[in-house]
């Protein structure tokens, strides 16, 4: 579900408001069979015709709307620091009961991305079964395409994935794994999937602590505060440094990295010469206005846009596979 807005109200609200009760009053006793079709238009009071009246009115005076996912904070200046990198030890960290892993995927040059998929499945799916089975654990795979049209956008599909997952796992809370498909985790670091700490937990904070790329772990409410990735940031690269500054925005936040040794076995590499840099530079504008404008809070989970395509089956239902058109500014590829 989309995060909704949250309006900071000025006092001459109170006369718009009470003008628009007016109005709806006249409509009552003047046109009576017309009222309850104006009020029933959407169950969803974000909807009524009251909020509609409110929405025009807080266009009209700009009454900037922040993201309910989190307020702004303070501009990061040190990115590259890594400061903020804890590490622990698989035990220290307690575990999840609902587990989402979330795999943004599009095929580059051949097979080559489907192959990677396959055989990261065939690495994750043996664990959920075994901690659904012997911990009662909700573990399930969200792979989320994006159709040919227009460059591939890892942070949009990550978004579209954790709302995937939280219509899945409904009201209840849950740890979002946002997973690229060519990392695949050898046994000890798999054992980090089941986990959730106080700050997101980057697996792959051994290769590159500044951003959130590879393999990071969220906890539910902690990707709600940072709003999720960017949308804004097409083809590769920007979006993992981005995330890190919108979760650092607040500079009291810790980010968690695994003590002992664990590793991924990474594939892209044979891929990163198919990498789709076209928009680089774009997306190194929108990670600096993200930063220095705070405007992360009304850009990620906030604004997405994204129609369904099509559902691919699975032979195993831990997977949820879907193949999705993203909206949104984008050159065609």
């Amino acid at each position: 579900m989309m995060p909704l807005s949250r309006t900071v109200y000025r006092p001459y609200h109170v006369l718009i408001s009470f003008l628009a009760l007016l109005s709806l009053s006249w409509l009552a006793v003047s046109a009576p069979e017309i009222t309850p079709r104006l009020m029933m238009v959407n169950s969803d009071p974000e909807l009524s015709l009251i909020s509609r009246v409110f929405s025009v009115a807080r266009e009209a005076v700009k009454v900037e709307a922040v993201a309910e996912a989190g307020e702004t904070g303070v501009p990061v200046s040190d990115h590259y620091s890594c400061h903020q990198v804890r590490q622990r030890r698989l035990e220290e960290v307690p575990k999840s009961k609902n587990i989402a892993v979330l795999i943004p995927f599009r095929e580059q040059s051949g097979q080559e991305r489907h192959g990677e998929l396959a055989g990261l499945l065939d690495t994750l799916l043996p664990y959920g079964q075994n901690i659904s089975k012997d911990e009662g654990v909700r573990f399930k795979v969200f792979v989320v395409e994006q159709s040919r049209n227009g460059h591939f956008n890892r942070g949009a599909l990550m978004n579209v994935g954790f709302q995937s997952a939280q219509n899945f796992f409904g009201g209840e809370a849950f740890s979002a794994v946002a997973q690229d498909c060519d990392f695949v985790p050898d046994e000890a670091m798999l054992q980090w999937y089941s986990r959730s700490g106080e700050g997101p937990i980057h697996l792959a904070s051994y290769a590159y602590c500044p951003g959130f790329g590879g393999v990071t772990i969220f906890g539910h409410a902690q990707y709600l505060a940072m709003d999720g990735y960017s949308h804004s940031m097409w083809g590769w690269g920007g979006e993992d440094d981005d995330a890190m500054d919108r979760w650092m925005s607040d500079p009291a936040r810790i980010v968690l990295a695994p003590a002992s040794g664990e590793r991924f076995k990474d594939l892209g590499k044979t891929e990163d010469k198919f990498r789709d840099k076209q928009s680089y530079d774009k997306s190194m504008k929108v990670w600096a206005a993200d930063n220095q404008n705070q405007n992360w809070v009304r850009e990620g989970l906030a604004g997405l846009q994204f129609s369904l395509l099509d559902k691919v089956s699975h032979e195993d239902p831990m997977v949820e596979h879907i193949v999705v058109e993203l909206g949104g500014s984008s050159d065609s590829s």
